[in-house]
C-alpha cells in the first residue's frame, strides 16, 4: 500500500512558483524534475521512518509524486540493507594471516601430517630493516597467505638485539641451530624453503625487488619439487 496523508511542500521552484499537483491532475514533467530536485535532501532526511514525507506548502502534491518519493526511500532502505549483509558474509570469506611458529620440531610434525612445506625465515625483527619491511609488505599480503594456507608452515628465528627483546635460552638454541645448518653466512632476512622432512629446497636473501615475483618463485618452487 501507498503511504497514507498529504505530503507538502515548503519550497517554491526556481521561478516563484506552485504547481497545481492535486491527487487529480498530471504533473508537468519539467516541473516534476524540479521538485524532485529541491525536495530531495528533505525526503532523504525523512527516509528513516519509513513513512510518507510531509514538507508544508499550500499544495498538495500529485499521487505520482508521493509514490515517487516513496520508491526512492525503499530503494534506498534497500540498498543499506543489502550493503551490510554483503560485509556481514564478507567476514567468512577473509583469508586469515597464518601464525609464524617459532618450534622447529612442532613445523615437522604438523608439516608431514598436513603434507606441507615449511618456510623459515632467518631475521631481525629490532635491527634489521628489511626483515621488518619483509613481514610487513610480503608477508601481510592476502597472495601469500593463501599460498601458506594451503602449502606451507610458516618457522621464524628472530635474533634481536635489544635486551628488552631478548628470546628465552631454550628459544634462542633452537634459532642457533637452525642458523648453524641452514643460515651459515648469517644473511638478513633469509628466507629458505624445506620439503616435509627439513631438506633445503631453495632460499632467498635480502628483501625481495617484487613480492609478486617472490610468492611466484615459492609456487614455482613447490611445483618443481613434487
Amino acid at each position: 500500500m501507498w503511504p497514507s496523508g498529504e505530503a507538502r511542500v515548503s519550497k517554491t521552484l526556481n521561478d516563484g512558483s506552485i504547481p497545481s499537483m492535486t491527487a487529480g491532475t498530471n504533473i508537468d514533467k519539467q516541473s516534476f524534475k524540479r521538485a524532485v530536485f529541491l525536495y530531495r535532501p528533505i525526503f532523504l532526511r525523512k527516509s528513516k521512518t519509513y513513512k510518507k514525507v510531509k514538507i508544508k506548502t499550500n499544495e498538495c502534491l500529485n499521487i505520482k509524486y508521493e509514490r515517487y518519493l516513496y520508491h526512492q526511500i525503499l530503494k534506498k532502505a534497500q540498498m543499506k540493507f543489502l550493503v551490510t549483509i554483503l560485509m556481514f558474509f564478507s567476514n567468512f570469506f577473509t583469508i586469515t594471516d597464518q601464525t609464524w611458529g617459532h618450534s622447529y620440531t612442532d613445523a615437522l610434525q604438523v608439516a608431514q601430517k598436513e603434507h606441507k612445506y615449511i618456510l623459515l625465515n632467518f631475521s631481525g625483527s629490532d635491527w634489521c630493516g628489511p626483515c621488518i619491511r619483509l613481514h610487513k609488505e610480503v608477508f601481510t599480503l592476502s597472495d601469500f597467505n593463501k599460498l601458506a594456507n594451503d602449502k606451507l608452515v610458516l618457522l621464524n628465528a628472530d635474533f634481536p638485539r635489544y635486551k628488552k627483546n631478548q628470546l628465552s635460552a631454550a628459544q634462542q638454541k633452537i634459532n642457533d641451530d637452525l642458523a648453524e645448518k641452514y643460515n651459515n653466512k648469517g644473511s638478513f632476512p633469509l628466507t629458505v624453503l624445506l620439503d616435509q622432512n627439513g631438506k633445503e629446497i631453495k632460499n632467498w636473501e635480502g628483501f625481495p625487488g617484487s613480492p609478486a615475483e617472490f610468492i611466484a618463485e615459492i609456487e614455482e618452487a613447490i611445483q618443481n619439487n613434487k
